[in-house]
């Protein structure tokens, strides 16, 4: 996640990361202690992948998961479900078109 939060200034989009790996929220692992009464997942995903910026106003507050809560397994299969989006948003090309992708002509111009 380095490179992505330094790309991104720390800001996660997570629902882009899940889109790109085409997975969906609820395919996210769970973890013991961090789910509501329903038994689903209410942690907040901020915290587990950088940083929440909003504290106790945080939706998710209850699910600001500690550290030390954090198992290997859990960091794995957290892993694998959005590896392939973070690679996507970090191994883009560094500027120009896209490649396949041609750039309009300038008004103007010949080619025009």
């Amino acid at each position: 996640m380095d490179p992505y939060l330094a790309k991104y200034n720390n800001y996660i989009n997570l629902s882009d990361i899940l889109t790109a790996s085409n997975k969906r929220i609820t395919d996210m692992p769970g973890l013991k202690g961090y789910t509501n009464p329903s038994g689903s997942s209410c942690i907040c995903w901020n915290t587990v992948l950088g940083q929440c910026f909003k504290g106790k106003r945080c939706r998710y507050y209850k699910g600001h998961v500690r550290k030390t809560d954090i198992t290997d397994d859990f960091a794995d299969a957290v892993a694998d479900c959005i590896g392939k989006g973070v690679v996507y948003y970090t191994d883009l090309p560094k500027g120009g078109s896209p490649e396949g992708k041609r750039k309009q002509p300038p008004e103007g111009s010949e080619d025009a």
